[in-house]
């Protein structure tokens, strides 16, 4: 906490912050709403975290507006041995839940938000919370079942029934992503009144001006997980592309383990698309803009899966944020927000012909593609504002009290 400040709300996380791109951008879009609706709050990071760079992380500090605790102050790591790291990750969930009821003991807060998966921080966060009369709120951006399925050392019914019959009925509300999030819960006998949809958004703030010098660059930022966002797919369009236009390079910032840098290594080798790639590891959010500074468009090639289906993908809110314009398959609900040719270049069931030929009109319809940018902007500052959004959670908690 920032010398006496009051706070209102606190979250819990057990994703590592500020390193994990996605939740940590979702985390600080979180303090960014809740800061304009002049609501005070500190992050928790409940579990070990996992830096880049150790002597640059501070234990209890300040990263882009989120005043945040690591209350353990344990660094994970492939340095250490798999014992040391599983007696350290035992260790960060006691010590976590006694730092969170002391915490709660001594100071008043109105509301909690728990962002990540752990039932045993769950529960126990779950149960303090009560004890001290707290609310406490779980978002859900993803069908439970992949949950469920993440827990590779239990019996993934026992974790259903865990979660269905105890964790998800007792929190306060569930913040659902989806429509069909919430029907979900619905049918799981989760009362109504605790449901509430808040869409995606996001806190990034950065334009890039859209030159058409730069119309054969395009960008990508995401994980190198074929199944989850299609990257792998991305480079054979890619090389369609290039075959009508040989300067078209993709820039992918990705996020993935060894075994996945070296499918998409292999890839590049295979349609010869070296001098068509720059790629970059597991950068740091602080490291990422520089690269994209010259793109003129995002590609996304997100396929269908349950994760799709249900979830809401916090990439394309983002990416919707820069004002370039954006090639992304349809999945879920993003038909809701996206109109292909108004404010995104989209295909709704992925091919590579298809795709490539919508990327091939992007280039040879540069000042089509600006328009479509600016639009892009527009539609992620109505619909996909942390402020608005926040704005209902806290409606919401009032209506629940």
């Amino acid at each position: 906490m920032v010398g006496n400040q009051k706070l209102d709300f606190l979250i819990l996380t057990t994703a590592p912050f500020p390193v994990g791109f996605a939740p940590s951008q979702r985390i600080i879009s979180y303090f960014s709403g809740f800061t304009k609706n002049k609501k005070n709050g500190q992050l928790i990071i409940l579990k070990p975290n996992q830096v880049k760079n150790n002597s640059k992380f501070s234990f209890n500090g300040n990263f882009q507006n989120v005043d945040y605790i690591y209350p353990t102050g344990i660094i994970n790591g492939n340095f250490k041995s798999i014992l040391i790291r599983k007696l350290e990750y035992i260790y960060s969930n006691f010590y976590s839940i006694i730092y969170l009821y002391n915490r709660l003991r001594k100071e008043k807060i109105k509301f909690i938000i728990f962002y990540g998966e752990s039932i045993f921080l769950e529960i126990f966060s779950i149960i303090i919370c009560k004890i001290f009369g707290v609310k406490i709120l779980k978002e859900e951006s993803e069908h439970p079942e992949i949950t469920y399925k993440s827990y590779k050392l239990s019996p993934t019914f026992l974790i259903k029934i865990i979660y269905k019959k105890f964790i998800y009925s007792s929190y306060d509300s569930i913040l659902c992503m989806t429509d069909k999030l919430r029907k979900l819960f619905i049918s799981h006998k989760i009362s109504k009144k605790k449901l509430l949809v808040i869409n995606n958004f996001t806190s990034k703030n950065f334009n890039i001006d859209y030159k058409s010098d730069n119309k054969y660059n395009f960008g990508y930022i995401g994980s190198l997980n074929e199944k989850k966002d299609g990257v792998l797919s991305l480079l054979e369009c890619l090389n369609e592309v290039k075959k009508i236009y040989p300067k078209v390079c993709l820039i992918i910032i990705g996020f993935g383990n060894k075994i996945e840098k070296n499918s998409l290594d292999k890839k590049i080798k295979l349609f010869k698309l070296s001098n068509n790639t720059k790629v970059y590891y597991n950068l740091e959010n602080s490291e990422i803009i520089d690269k994209l500074l010259n793109v003129s468009c995002f590609v996304s090639c997100r396929k269908k899966s349950l994760q799709s289906d249900y979830g809401f993908p916090t990439k394309i809110v983002e990416y919707l944020s820069f004002e370039l314009p954006l090639l992304t398959t349809i999945t879920g609900s993003l038909n809701k927000f996206l109109v292909d040719g108004i404010n995104c270049f989209c295909i709704k069931n992925f091919d590579v012909q298809s795709y490539s030929q919508k990327w091939i009109h992007i280039i040879k319809d540069p000042k089509n593609a600006k328009k479509v940018g600016k639009n892009a902007r527009e539609t992620s500052l109505k619909y996909f504002n942390p402020k608005v959004e926040t704005s209902k959670i806290l409606n919401h908690i009032n209506n629940i009290s």
